[in-house]
């Protein structure tokens, strides 16, 4: 998790896993953002309350935010940051529960993707891995037990094309320990088709979903109680998150629809309950499918935003290329703007960006609110979200497609295409709203949606 926040009084809440049999609500880490903008780190016993302060002052906003077993696979889940040292590198850094630092060290640069939480070569442990690009091919270079008391030698596997990094993620699908993973959308046949590969072995497999599946973020891992992963397809529509969950053999074996399209984690809440379970924080509850069981249930939670395991981070852009539409997989980066709230950098008048740029109250078309996108921001931007000014995803807007070029090019129409979604409305509900272009980390801040236009 990246952290790029102007206030100074905002949480972050992250959830520890305590290993395979225990249960994940044993302990939280809670964390808080000092007037410095160092950040502040708790550990939270939710049952009773009870918060052990782990460290004042580690790591800063702009930081990755990791945890899990990288030095032991026992006792509690260590935490650390990524920090972007610039021209010198990335520097990974853990601590214990007493706030002790156990380890640094500089993996990769500031432009390459980040996977921690993955364990390659099932010993337990966390084992750190950069993705980088060699041409159009992405390149995995992993460091196997890292923090571990005995690391094992680095490996360098070539997996993946680039225009799929924005898809790449990890599973264990197989029941024989992580595999790196990407998407591929075969659009004439209508399938979606995940390609694994082993980083130990460099045995390559595939899972063929029996339908093409839409998705909005990465695929996630959800463990089951014999030790092979589901995988997660996570969707946001107009408000709500739809997950999909497929087994190794390609089968969906549950679906579910959370009421809010709110963060989504992945954990053992529960001890007791069949595999790992599925959830989605709404406001201060949290929202749980296990999609073994097919049953749900809600935890009361503090107020914050929830991460959990699974970290895939990059410092830059990641380039949406081969998608379909108007994006042309070119080397375009949609950049610019200032760091704010919910990991955005907010694009404005000044940078050049904006030109073109158009926010309309109501669309003439459907009613609700409407905006189009210049370029290249246009052409990266695969969904437009609506969030509230604490980050709660509201709705996602119906792609309507390129048109009404200006001096950029076609730009992209994003609309609320039910007529009750007016600006009159979101200033009602929410006040100020944010328009977030997913496939970037770029925003634009609406302060006023019932103003007539923006532009």
């Amino acid at each position: 998790m990246r952290l790029l926040i102007l206030f100074t009084t905002f949480f972050v809440v992250s959830l520890l896993p305590q290993g395979a049999t225990d249960a994940l609500a044993d302990q939280l880490a809670v964390l808080s953002v000092n007037d410095d903008q160092s950040l502040s780190w708790k550990l939270l016993a939710p049952q009773s309350g009870e918060q052990t302060e782990v460290s004042s002052s580690f790591g800063a906003i702009g930081d990755h935010i990791l945890f899990g077993r990288f030095t032991s696979t026992s006792g509690t889940p260590q935490l650390g940051t990524l920090h972007d040292l610039g021209s010198s590198g990335v520097r990974w850094r853990v601590i214990d529960e007493n706030g002790d630092l156990l380890d640094e060290m500089v993996l990769g640069g500031n432009e390459d993707f980040f996977v921690a939480g993955g364990d390659f070569d099932k010993s337990g442990l966390v084992d750190p891995v950069v993705i980088t690009t060699d041409g159009r091919k992405l390149v995995w270079e992993m460091s196997p037990d890292a923090f571990g008391s005995s690391p094992g030698q680095e490996k360098s596997v070539s997996f993946g094309k680039k225009s799929q990094l924005s898809r790449a993620f990890y599973a264990n699908p197989f029941g024989d320990g992580d595999w790196a993973g990407v998407v591929k959308k075969n659009r004439k046949k209508k399938r979606t088709t995940l390609k694994f590969k082993n980083l130990e072995s460099g045995v390559s497999r595939r899972i063929s979903l029996k339908r093409s599946v839409r998705l909005s973020e990465r695929p996630l891992p959800v463990a089951s109680s014999g030790g092979s992963d589901l995988v997660v397809l996570v969707r946001s529509v107009n408000g709500s998150t739809k997950i999909v969950c497929a087994d190794a053999s390609g089968r969906i074996v549950a679906r579910h629809t959370f009421p809010s399209s709110g963060t989504v984690v992945v954990g053992e809440f529960d001890s007791s309950s069949a595999g790992e379970e599925i959830a989605v924080q709404s406001d201060d509850v949290l929202l749980v499918f296990n999609p073994f069981a097919k049953s749900t249930r809600e935890y009361d939670i503090p107020d914050g935003i929830l991460v959990d395991s699974v970290n895939l981070n990059t410092f830059v852009e990641e380039e949406q290329g081969g998608g379909g539409g108007n994006n042309q997989g070119s080397s375009e980066q949609c950049t610019g703007g200032d760091p704010g709230i919910c990991g955005c950098y907010f694009l404005d008048e000044t940078d050049g960006y904006k030109t073109g740029f158009l926010y309309k109250r109501k669309s003439d078309t459907y009613g609700g609110i409407v905006t189009v996108l210049p370029n290249p921001c246009g052409r990266l931007t695969n969904s437009v979200v609506t969030l509230d000014t604490d980050c709660n995803e509201i709705h996602t807007l119906t792609d309507t497609g390129f048109a009404n070029p200006d001096s950029t090019g076609n730009r992209h129409h994003f609309k609320e295409t039910n007529g009750t979604y007016t600006g009159q409305w979101y200033k009602s509900n929410y006040g100020s709203i944010i328009l977030k272009l997913k496939g970037t980390s770029r925003c634009f801040m609406i302060q006023n949606p019932a103003q007539e236009r923006v532009d």
